[in-house]
């Protein structure tokens, strides 16, 4: 059996959510910056790291999708008004998350 090289770890990591345009569905976007695509192997801790991010990001998915499809459904907004409704959300759920880390260190 003929061994691959292994390729080295992405340097990022970006995830993020989103709504489907379809269904307005909750969906997680990863997308891994690497200069070759195929097999990887990373430290346990970054895996782990990588997982939570994910699994934070899914939550944040489908809060993003609630609050869009009620805001269109219950409030009556077009999509792009639903749009700004769920980016303030976003930034205001990043602010509470930082607040939070920082709680965390002191």
């Amino acid at each position: 059996m003929e061994k691959k090289p292994l390729i080295p770890p992405p340097s990022s990591v970006l995830i993020s959510s989103l709504i489907a345009s379809k269904d307005a569905s909750p969906r997680v976007d990863i997308q891994f910056e690497s200069k070759v695509p195929g097999h990887m192997q990373m430290e346990a801790e970054a895996a782990i790291k990588i997982g939570l991010d994910i699994i934070k990001v899914a939550y944040g998915a489908y809060i993003d999708a609630f609050v869009w499809n009620y805001m269109k459904d219950k409030v009556g907004l077009d999509p792009e008004r639903c749009g700004f409704v769920v980016s303030d959300f976003r930034e205001y759920r990043e602010k509470l998350e930082q607040d939070f880390q920082r709680f965390q260190q002191k």
